[in-house]
């Protein structure tokens, strides 16, 4: 993969109760890719998360931004989170101001900006998230969506090269998975690095460029779709399963009602094979 923008070389991390959430990572995450980290809860998707915008250090290992070490212990890069946004899979942990306005605000303030740009910025997030006239509403009366699509604009408005987004689909109804789905697809044509956690696979299935399998602390598997999918035993071994578009493929192949040899990547896909 070229034009690399983050990088992890035998990436460890141990919390200081002992336990070792990460064991000898290595990835390498390309420019303007759709990155998706697969695996069951307590596998340290979240942490890899945290040490790729410099909220977590390794405990062993490096890591590199567009070929700049940035996990160096005597001099770190303490800004990283200006170049690296995180959407955390929980809003309530992200959204602490009085209302809306304030809330999608409060990056771009702590970016030194005039108050013309931080309007600008503000006014656009909010509009790239359908949540222009919520504005003034106090955040703590925001629905689940609400919250979610609010959290998103916070890091849009900081206008970072990368955005990681932890489990983004977590308590959202179909309606609203659509709703976020589109803004993601928005954001990767507007040249955003993106990169999600999830263990559902359906989803990430239609969605990735390039994959990253995680058990224990480590990858397990990586490639893109080709590559990873056709794995059955060891994504078996990440407790996940095969997703149902393939599934259904095979099954079509298997009985001679399809002569097509491209896995297909969605259901309409799927449906034109029929």
């Amino acid at each position: 993969m070229d034009n690399i923008i983050i990088e992890f070389k035998n990436v460890h991390y141990q919390y200081p109760d002992g336990t070792k959430a990460l064991k000898g990572i290595n990835i390498k995450i390309p420019k303007g890719k759709k990155i998706v980290f697969l695996g069951p809860n307590g596998c340290g998707k979240s942490t890899t998360f945290l040490q790729m915008n410099g909220v977590l250090r390794p405990t062993e290992g490096d890591i590199y931004y567009k070929g700049q070490l940035v996990s160096n212990k005597k001099k770190p890069k303490k800004d990283l989170w200006k170049e690296v946004g995180f959407v955390f899979q929980d809003p309530e942990i992200q959204l602490f101001s009085a209302n809306v306005y304030e809330e999608i605000s409060f990056g771009p303030k702590n970016l030194g900006l005039s108050h013309e740009e931080i309007r600008e910025r503000v006014e656009e997030a909010m509009k790239d998230t359908n949540v222009t006239d919520l504005q003034q509403k106090p955040v703590h009366y925001l629905s689940g969506g609400e919250k979610k699509r609010v959290s998103i604009a916070d890091i849009l408005a900081m206008d970072t090269e990368v955005i990681l987004f932890d489990e983004p689909t977590t308590s959202l109804d179909p309606k609203h998975i659509e709703a976020l789905m589109k803004i993601l697809e928005e954001l990767h044509e507007g040249g955003k690095t993106l990169i999600i956690s999830t263990h559902d696979v359906n989803l990430a299935y239609g969605w990735g460029d390039y994959f990253y399998i995680m058990k224990e602390g480590a990858v397990l598997l990586e490639g893109d779709h080709q590559e990873v999918f056709k794995q059955k035993e060891l994504l078996q071994k990440a407790h996940l399963e095969i997703p149902w578009i393939l599934e259904i493929y095979q099954y079509l192949l298997d009985n001679n009602k399809t002569k097509v040899l491209q896995p297909p990547r969605n259901k309409e896909e799927l449906l034109s094979y029929l």
